[in-house]
């Protein structure tokens, strides 16, 4: 695992309260759980949920690129109407910064945050 990527960070893609994000990287080889996502999302219909995904690490490309496998949903730290997991799930560092995307996921530009847990 790159250094650059170890720690905590935190993206914000809509209003407040919808959209929040907190990403735990720690250190690791390949096939080591080294991702941790906690999510705050709009469900389909409703109200907000509190979603925490983790996964292990895939692939890593030299110091800027890092590759997890799909994400397990941690089902004691989530809202039971999560889903139960989240596609495969690109890393790039980017000048201080991470942008995380995936299959069906755009992105968003994660920065260095406090390990605060979103709730």
């Amino acid at each position: 695992m790159p250094a650059a990527f170890l720690g905590h960070w935190a993206a914000q893609t809509g209003p407040s309260g919808a959209g929040d994000y907190a990403l735990t990287i720690t250190g690791g080889n390949i096939g080591d759980q080294v991702f941790s996502l906690t999510e705050k999302i709009a469900l389909p219909g409703g109200g907000p949920a509190t979603c925490t995904y983790t996964a292990v690490l895939e692939s890593s490309n030299l110091a800027t690129r890092i590759s997890v496998a799909e994400s397990r949903l941690d089902t004691t730290g989530s809202d039971r109407l999560c889903p139960v997991s989240a596609p495969r799930t690109d890393i790039e560092f980017r000048n201080g910064t991470l942008f995380r995307s995936g299959s069906n996921y755009a992105g968003a530009t994660y920065t260095r945050a406090a390990a605060q847990p979103i709730r």
